[in-house]
């Protein structure tokens, strides 16, 4: 109603405000508000022979909502789990399940941004004072943008002297972070995947070596993000120079009640020489560093301890002595403990303490890091999609060798049936 006027949208509720609808095709079943209630069905068909089966239905149903009437789903599953299906053996039903979890494995955002229509992640820290961008910075984050590469996720920008936050903006990858999967004791981390993220991480930074930008200075397993199509892709790359220098000035700091931007346990995960220029002594609150080409490579190392060990590089520390931990990684040369469990991983372990070495001009570089995985994981080679595609190809090769060999018994089984049969039979 509109100044006693009945508009023509209330007629229509009220003439179809919970009517059933039957026609030669279907049932339209209205809710009070005069909207179809829409059933929806979840199937999956067999590439074969094409028999559709059910996986489960979405049956709507009306509900108040308060003063107004809205409707819900309700889920009935056709068949409690793929993998209970008869006919498959235990090993398909587990790989069944286990590509489910996979599949479903997706990140939980609090917020994201739209910037021109794309999905944004960010993180934001407290502005206090107003910031005055220079020819050069602008030029930097100009080229900053323009970085293009199928390991690296797209840099959106920085929103500044908005209110009082300072915002980092990328592109938003859905399926989670490298440090997730790593911690994930449900998660097989087998030498597929990583021998595939190692990669992807390497080529990563040899672009973003090779470019204006020059280094990456905020390298975690937490800023390694896996998308959709298993392709992992660095973020928040080439900030950190600017953050912490903006930190220096005063005109930033970390955000008030709110979760820290950087926990302690990737904190003592930076290369010391960085940490020693905002923190000399090791009792400074954690935050964002500067970083270097070099500085790159000692966090290369601790993210590939997280890959083979899956654990926090100095997780056992950081339980029992978390005030000693820091003052011995910058005083005492402290590096994390392994004990990988094959003979390959073990000097791939080895390895990555020259790139903890404290003398950051007596690191290995990228082209030696990516030798070594690839002596470490001989058989997998590429990302993860050109591995499961050769994976697929080489089955399919098998069985086609096992259908030849088969229909040959079966031509030399036939053929003695025949002599056999020859023989019994009269002249």
């Amino acid at each position: 109603m509109n100044d006693g006027v009945e508009a023509p949208t209330d007629n229509y509720q009220r003439a179809m405000s919970g009517k059933v609808v039957a026609t030669k095709y279907t049932t339209l079943t209205f809710d009070d508000g005069g909207s179809v209630l829409t059933d929806y069905g979840v199937y999956s068909a067999n590439p074969y022979d094409m028999p559709f089966e059910t996986i489960m239905t979405l049956k709507s149903s009306v509900k108040p909502c308060d003063t107004y009437n809205c409707f819900k789903l309700k889920m009935r599953k056709e068949l409690e789990n793929l993998d209970t299906a008869e006919g498959r053996t235990k090993e398909e039903r587990d790989a069944i399940q286990e590509a489910m979890k996979l599949i479903s494995k997706r990140r939980v955002f609090n917020a994201y941004a739209l910037v021109a229509m794309q999905r944004a992640e960010f993180i934001a820290f407290k502005q206090l004072k107003k910031i005055a961008f220079t020819e050069i910075t602008l030029d930097y984050l100009y080229k900053l943008k323009q970085l293009q590469n199928d390991n690296l996720a797209k840099f959106f920008g920085i929103q500044v002297n908005d209110l009082d936050n300072l915002t980092i903006l990328h592109a938003l990858v859905e399926r989670g972070t490298l440090e997730e999967f790593c911690l994930d004791e449900e998660f097989n981390m087998n030498e597929t995947f990583k021998s595939a993220f190692m990669r992807d991480i390497v080529k990563g930074l040899q672009y973003l070596h090779k470019s204006p930008i020059g280094y990456h200075g905020y390298l975690q397993a937490a800023t390694c993000l896996i998308d959709i199509n298993w392709v992992l892709k660095i973020t928040l790359y080439g900030v950190s120079n600017f953050i912490a220098e903006n930190y220096e000035l005063g005109n930033i700091k970390n955000p008030d009640h709110s979760h820290p931007i950087i926990t302690y346990e990737q904190y003592v995960c930076f290369p010391p020489e960085h940490i020693k220029e905002y923190d000399p002594s090791g009792t400074l609150p954690p935050r964002m560093v500067r970083g270097s080409e070099k500085g790159d490579i000692y966090n290369l190392g601790m993210i590939f301890f997280m890959m083979v060990e899956n654990t926090e590089p100095y997780h056992k520390q950081v339980a029992t002595d978390r005030q000693n931990l820091l003052k011995d990684i910058l005083n005492n040369n402290k590096m994390p403990d392994s004990n990988p469990g094959n003979r390959e991983e073990y000097n791939l372990m080895e390895f990555c303490k020259k790139c903890w070495n404290r003398d950051p001009a007596a690191r290995p570089g990228l082209r030696e890091i990516l030798k070594n995985v690839n002596e470490t994981y001989p058989g997998s080679t590429g990302n993860l999609v050109d591995q499961m595609i050769r994976m697929n190809e080489k089955n399919a090769e098998n069985l086609e060798k096992a259908v030849a060999e088969k229909t040959a018994e079966l031509a030399a089984a036939q053929q003695v049936s025949i002599t056999l049969l020859n023989e019994m039979l009269p002249a």
